[in-house]
């Protein structure tokens, strides 16, 4: 190899859960560019750094991806929350270019299918889902095009499917984290 070559390769592997799985594979050959070498070795240490950290959570190796059926809409942005019965509710997202979904779907594992469920009143993508406490799911923030962030918030509940307004944050957020707290707030 010359002066300044490198060849990475990485893999990982890991099924979490009863729902979910990623396979994330990297290979790189460099050739004589000493700072994208640096780029590609920093791509492999996040790489193993992501399989310490799904080790620990409790992941188990290995896991193939398998086929399963399509989303009702596609997507970009969305959330995805796994729901207390192991199914998983996608929320809004971008449709295309500038413009946010209302919509939301259901992914059964168990069958390998979406199905519609109930429709927020405010389009949105880049906002957050955080499971709560009592089963529901709390949406908010988030944007409804390039330019207006929204601060409203909304709560889906699995059992009726619908959604329903609740109070808005103070001012909009959009890509915020949320974290439920272990007194349910």
């Amino acid at each position: 190899m010359p002066i300044g070559a490198a060849e990475l390769e990485g893999s990982l592997r890991a099924v979490c859960g009863h729902v979910g799985g990623a396979e994330i594979s990297h290979r790189r050959k460099l050739n004589r560019a000493p700072a994208f070498g640096q780029a590609g070795r920093a791509v492999m240490v996040a790489v193993m750094l992501a399989l310490v950290i799904l080790a620990l959570a409790g992941c188990s190796a290995p896991g193939p991806f398998h086929p399963t059926g399509s989303m009702t809409s596609p997507r970009d942005s969305q959330t995805a929350t796994t729901l207390d019965d192991g199914r998983v509710l996608i929320v809004g997202g971008w449709f295309k270019v500038n413009v946010a979904l209302a919509s939301a779907e259901i992914y059964d594992p168990k069958t390998g299918t979406f199905q519609a469920t109930g429709s927020m009143a405010t389009p949105r993508a880049d906002h957050t889902a955080t499971l709560l406490l009592d089963g529901r799911v709390l949406i908010a923030g988030g944007t409804m095009t390039d330019t207006i962030a929204v601060a409203s918030a909304e709560i889906y509940d699995p059992k009726s499917g619908k959604f329903s307004a609740t109070g808005a944050m103070t001012v909009p957020r959009v890509r915020q984290t949320a974290t439920l707290l272990r007194d349910g707030q």
